[in-house]
């Protein structure tokens, strides 16, 4: 199967869960495992058949005596699962409509579980609950069941596994910022495990999420080992505290034809597999900065459990009050220590952590001076799912003591090394070739065989003596000893970087075309004499013009259509006669009002397209990302106050940075969003008098008309609405593509 095939398969498998979300109402998270689940009943079913067309010609091979039945060992011993009739893909797609589907599959997870302890309480049996109707339940399963049954059963197990960490990648996305928490994309993993070169030994993740660094592991033994079973090479031990992240490590294990050892428990407080000195390898994404106590003050992370702790015996990050300060450095200590004398690790790490102070300041001279921290590499913004913080990668070697390398740290800064994803928004990754360039900086630099002899590399690499460490506070920020001033320009290629921007282009010009016909076909219901077929709407003055022209010919005019047909009374206010049943408001009538805690900082939302945010005029896309988040969880128009300006920017959208004042919901409106926002415009908004003083706002008089024009209008010119805002990002994406 080609890589643009794969590509197409996983694409149109996705489509699935998008499907079931829209039909069952449950969100992507939620559905997670029952899909997982779906991908790997027919992983374990494709695996099974062959391995019963294998076990049937072995059989055929013996002429004499007879054969003994064929058992679940049979299948065992050739790495596969056993899978009772009802278990089996075929059987599931046999069943007729009418069947309760959703039992069939529960009881076919449970068969699974059965015959294979290592899976007992692992793979998920909640398939009758995706809708609350029964009927419609078995109608998504078998939607889906057949949906996955594309997969074809020649397909290689390397296949599968792609599969299963698409959707993993997926699901990440769906979560937002805390989907990175149990995913870490695979480039990043991939070099952490070059690095590390976990050739043969026991493996521990004491923050494992879905396993995705065992399986990099595993592959990576494949790449250099001819054995079968690289499970005789390698031995896997995870620790975890989700539940559902340790179901989807495991099933993801299974899928990859691995096996370990994964312990649900807090990692801070249980040494489950009484890590001190016993590992030959770390690999680690922990969960960055977390604190001792939450915003609410409870304990998150209690100091009088963890005092005795010798995974922590650098010392605690405790502050002045016996707290702990933040967890990033009970993670590296945990990952030191599980180390023995050969040991390596390889973990990702927030980047405070080089520079942070006081008590975690002693903690990493203690770490420095040991002698045991071997590289040091600073990773650009945009590697991780739905962030855009920019990391560092930390690697340990147990080894390196008593050579020369035990008193120096190779530093790296590759944030100019990645290629652009194709159609996504700035999210980046690390093709082989590229891990491999960083890779054998490494490996020059620890004299391995077959690579050049290591020199500094100016704006790229530099080995820095401990004695420089001391004199430079300590720090381990890699720019802090990298000049770069020179540093080594992004080597994507020009055709690369013209296919990356033909394919965002043209997946534009595509959203660009549907919304044209859109507005082209609502234009013509009010003016069906005029041809607008062939008018490209790519000016968003021309259009926010059009916008106002309708607007003043129905609500100032009053010449929207059905007009002659309706008396007017006296409105009693500057707007003087209205159509019957229409009203005149104040704006502080017709949404809440609610106080900010704080101002908001520039920095919060710099975070593309988690909220849209116009800043004194200039338009460009932002995210909040402060305590205050959770109130704006639907579709809102806020007013800042001291605004001098207000121009439209999707719904939701915001004007001013100076701390939210109104929020205006849909629910809380008696017109749509925007017929509301070209009113406040025609009203005066404007005007500075009321942009700067906020009770001016709260005041202005607005007309209300009667629902049935009010959403005519809307009709009309919410496609315009998202041709403003798609042309917008398109320019926001534009700038922000590394090219």
């Amino acid at each position: 199967m080609t890589n643009t095939n794969r590509k197409q398969l996983h694409e149109k498998l996705w489509s699935a869960a998008v499907q079931l979300r829209a039909n069952s109402g449950l969100k992507l998270n939620e559905i997670s495992e029952p899909i997982l689940g779906l991908i790997f009943l027919k992983f374990a079913d494709v695996r099974f058949k062959r391995a019963q067309i294998e076990i049937e010609e072995e059989r055929n091979k013996v002429i004499q005596g007879r054969h003994a039945p064929v058992t679940p060992d049979h299948y065992k011993s050739k790495g596969v699962l056993f899978l009772p009739e009802i278990a089996t893909y075929s059987h599931l797609m046999s069943l007729p409509e009418n069947k309760n589907i959703g039992k069939a599959v529960n009881d076919a997870m449970k068969e699974i579980e059965e015959n294979n302890i290592d899976l007992a309480g692992v793979l998920p049996q909640d398939y009758t609950s995706l809708h609350k109707t029964p009927g419609e339940n078995s109608k998504i399963l078998i939607s889906l069941l057949k949906n996955f049954n594309q997969i074809p059963d020649d397909i290689e197990g390397d296949a599968f596994g792609e599969i299963y960490e698409y959707f993993l990648g997926e699901f990440a996305r769906s979560e937002g910022a805390n989907g990175g928490e149990f995913f870490t994309p695979q480039s990043i993993v991939k070099l952490l495990v070059e690095i590390i070169e976990p050739y043969h030994g026991k493996i521990i993740d004491p923050a494992c999420g879905s396993g995705g660094m065992f399986v990099q592991s595993a592959n990576f033994v494949k790449a250099h080992s001819k054995k079968a079973n690289i499970m005789n090479d390698i031995a896997i031990y995870g620790q975890e505290k989700g539940s559902s992240n340790i179901r989807t490590a495991k099933m993801n294990l299974a899928i990859h034809g691995l096996s370990g050892k994964i312990a649900e428990v807090n990692s801070f407080y249980k040494d489950e597999f009484n890590s001190v000195g016993k590992f030959d390898y770390v690999l680690a994404n922990p969960p960055f900065n977390v604190k001792g106590k939450d915003k609410n003050k409870q304990i998150v992370i209690d100091p009088a459990k963890i005092k005795n702790d010798k995974r922590y015996s650098f010392g605690l990050p405790t502050t002045g009050k016996g707290e702990i300060s933040n967890a990033n450095y009970l993670w590296i200590q945990m990952f030191m220590n599980a180390l023995n004398e050969k040991g390596r690790a390889g973990f990702v790490m927030h980047n405070s952590a080089c520079d942070a102070g006081d008590v975690e300041k002693k903690i990493r001279i203690k770490l420095i001076e040991s002698g045991g921290i071997d590289v040091i590499i600073v990773v650009g913004g945009n590697m991780f799912i739905n962030v855009t913080l920019s990391t560092t990668l930390w690697f340990f070697d147990k080894s390196k003591k008593g050579t020369p390398r035990e008193k120096e740290i190779l530093f790296l800064n590759v944030s100019d090394i990645f290629t652009s994803i194709p159609g996504e928004r700035v999210k980046k990754f690390w093709t082989d070739d590229q891990i491999q360039e960083i890779v054998g900086i490494v490996r020059s630099y620890r004299c391995e065989q077959g690579y050049k002899k290591y020199s500094d590399i100016r704006g790229r690499c530099r080995v820095v003596s401990i004695d420089e460490i001391k004199e430079c506070d300590y720090s381990l920020n890699p720019r802090q000893y990298i000049d770069n001033s020179e540093i080594v320009l992004n080597k994507t290629s020009l055709e690369e970087k013209l296919m990356n921007l033909n394919s965002f282009l043209e997946k534009q010009t595509l959203i660009n075309n549907q919304i044209d016909i859109e507005i082209s076909n609502r234009l013509t219901q009010i003016s069906k004499n005029i041809k607008w077929n062939n008018v490209e709407f790519s000016s968003s003055s021309m259009i926010e013009k059009m916008i106002n022209i309708i607007y003043i010919d129905w609500f100032v005019h009053f010449k929207f259509p059905g007009n002659e047909k309706i008396k007017f009374i006296d409105s009693k206010s500057k707007f003087g006669d209205i159509p019957t049943g229409w009203e005149v408001k104040q704006v502080k009538n017709l949404l809440t009002q609610v106080k900010r805690k704080r101002k908001i900082k520039t920095d919060e939302y710099l975070d593309i397209g988690k909220f849209p945010i116009i800043d004194q005029g200039k338009a460009f896309i932002g995210g909040y990302t402060n305590e205050d988040s959770t109130v704006y969880n639907k579709e809102y128009i806020l007013f800042g106050d001291h605004t001098r300006c207000f121009k439209y920017c999707n719904f939701p959208f915001a004007c001013g940075a100076d701390g939210t004042q109104l929020i205006l919901s849909n629910d809380l409106l008696r017109m749509p969003q925007e017929l509301f926002y070209v009113s406040l415009l025609n009203s005066g908004l404007q005007n500075n008098e009321y942009a700067r003083h906020f009770k001016f706002l709260k005041t202005m008089k607005i007309i209300v008309p009667d629902s049935d024009t009010a959403n005519s209008f809307k009709k009309i010119v919410v496609n315009m609405f998202d041709k403003i805002k798609q042309i917008q990002e398109t320019e926001i994406n534009l700038n922000k593509m590394e090219l």
